[in-house]
C-alpha cells in the first residue's frame, strides 16, 4: 500500500476543486494507493462538502506562505509518514519533504519568476521548485516563460477541469430552472467566499437587469456564501437561483452564453474548456488571477474589467459585445481546449506508486 500525503492549497476552492478530480481519478486506476487530503480555510470546506475525508491543518490565510506554515505541515508529514507527498501550490511542503527525504510533485499553473519578478520573496519560492522531484504545470505551455533556474523536470500537461455531468442537457436544463430556450443566459459566477468585493459585483449586475429590462437576457448565479444574498430576487421572472451543489455547478455554467466572474485560474480554464465567453472583474490584490485573466484575454475568451471601474454600463458593453463576436484566437483556443490535463497529471504521479 503506498501512502499519499496531498497537500491542498486552501485559498479559494478551485485548488481543492483540481484535486477532487486528481484524487477520484488516482483511487479509480490505482486502487492500492491510500491518499490522505490536508487542507484549511476554503479548501478545507470544499473538501467537507464533497463528502472528502480530510486532515485540517492550522494555517491562517496570512501565513500560508510565511515559515509558520512549516510545523502543521511538519506535523502530519510524521503522523501520517507518507511515501510521496503531492502539494498544489504548498510550496513550503515539497522543501520539508527534500529534508525528509520524501519524493515529492508540486502541482501549479504559475512561475513567481514570471509573475511577481520585483518581490525579492517571490524568487525565494521560485526556488523551492527545485526541491521537487517533478512539477506539473496545469496549462498550456505558449502562456509560460519556463525560468531558467528551474532545474526540476517540469511538464505542462494543460488544464484539469471539471466537465458537465454525464446526463447534461442544455434543454432539460433550462427547464430545471424555469429558463426559457429563446434568451441569452448571463451566470454570475463569484467564487465560494463572501467579500464585500463580491457583494459589489452582484449589486452592480442586479442593477443592470433591473435597468435594462431586456426580454431576451436572463440571469442564473452560483456565488457560494453569496448565494443567500440573491435570495429576495428568486421572484423575478428573469433572476433565477443557481446551485450550491457539486453534482449540478457546470451544468448551470453549460447553459451559460456568458459568465460574469472573478477571473480566478480555474474558472477561466473550465470556461476555455467549454468555449463560453466571461467577463472577468479584477481587484489590484491578485497579480496571479490577472496575469492568466490577460492571457485568456489574448485568446479572446474573457474580457477584463477593473474593479474599481465597474459600472453596470460597461459591464452591459461587454455582454453586448459577446453576444455579437466569437473569439478572436480559434487556433489557441483549440489548443487548449484539446490540453485537457488530467490523464497526463495521473501518469506523472503513477511513476512514483
Amino acid at each position: 500500500m503506498t501512502k499519499i500525503l496531498y497537500f491542498s492549497r486552501g485559498r479559494g476552492y478551485g485548488h481543492s476543486m483540481v484535486d477532487i478530480l486528481i484524487r477520484r481519478d488516482l483511487l479509480t486506476y490505482y486502487p492500492h494507493v491510500e491518499i490522505s487530503m490536508a487542507s484549511y480555510a476554503d479548501g478545507l470546506r470544499s473538501f467537507i462538502q464533497n463528502d472528502i475525508k480530510v486532515e485540517e491543518l492550522d494555517i491562517d490565510l496570512d501565513d500560508e506562505y510565511s515559515i509558520f506554515s512549516g510545523g502543521p505541515i511538519l506535523d502530519l508529514i510524521h503522523r501520517i509518514n507518507p511515501d510521496l507527498i503531492i502539494s498544489h501550490e504548498m510550496f513550503i511542503a515539497v522543501q520539508i519533504a527534500k529534508k525528509l527525504s520524501i519524493p515529492s510533485i508540486l502541482i501549479t499553473h504559475w512561475f513567481f519568476e514570471q509573475v511577481t519578478p520585483e518581490n525579492k520573496k517571490s524568487l525565494v519560492f521560485q526556488e523551492m521548485f527545485n526541491d521537487t522531484n517533478e512539477v506539473i504545470m496545469i496549462d498550456i505551455e505558449n502562456f509560460h516563460i519556463k525560468p531558467k533556474t528551474l532545474k526540476a523536470p517540469t511538464t505542462f500537461v494543460g488544464p484539469i477541469t471539471r466537465i458537465p455531468s454525464k446526463h447534461f442537457n442544455d434543454k432539460k436544463t433550462r427547464a430545471r430552472y424555469g429558463l426559457r430556450e429563446d434568451i441569452d443566459i448571463v451566470c454570475l459566477s463569484l467564487g465560494g467566499g463572501r467579500s464585500k468585493e463580491s457583494l459589489y459585483i452582484a449589486k452592480t449586475t442586479i442593477e443592470l437587469f433591473n435597468r435594462t429590462k431586456d426580454p431576451s437576457l436572463g440571469l442564473i448565479y452560483f456565488a457560494g456564501e453569496n448565494y443567500k444574498y440573491f435570495s429576495e430576487y428568486k421572484n423575478n421572472d428573469r433572476f433565477y437561483l443557481g446551485t450550491n451543489e457539486w453534482d449540478y455547478y457546470m451544468d448551470v455554467q453549460a447553459i451559460a452564453n456568458i459568465v460574469i466572474t472573478r477571473g480566478t485560474f480555474n474558472t477561466l480554464s473550465e470556461l476555455a474548456t467549454m468555449d463560453i465567453p466571461s467577463i472577468s472583474i479584477l481587484d489590484d490584490t491578485n497579480p496571479v488571477d490577472r496575469f492568466h485573466a490577460k492571457n485568456f484575454e489574448k485568446i479572446g475568451t474573457t474580457n477584463v474589467i477593473d474593479l474599481n471601474q465597474l459600472t453596470s454600463e460597461i459591464l452591459l458593453e461587454k455582454i453586448n459585445f459577446f453576444r455579437r463576436n466569437k473569439v478572436i484566437h480559434k487556433e489557441l483556443v483549440e489548443k487548449y481546449k484539446n490540453s485537457i490535463g488530467l490523464k497526463k497529471a495521473t501518469a506523472i504521479i503513477s511513476k512514483y506508486l
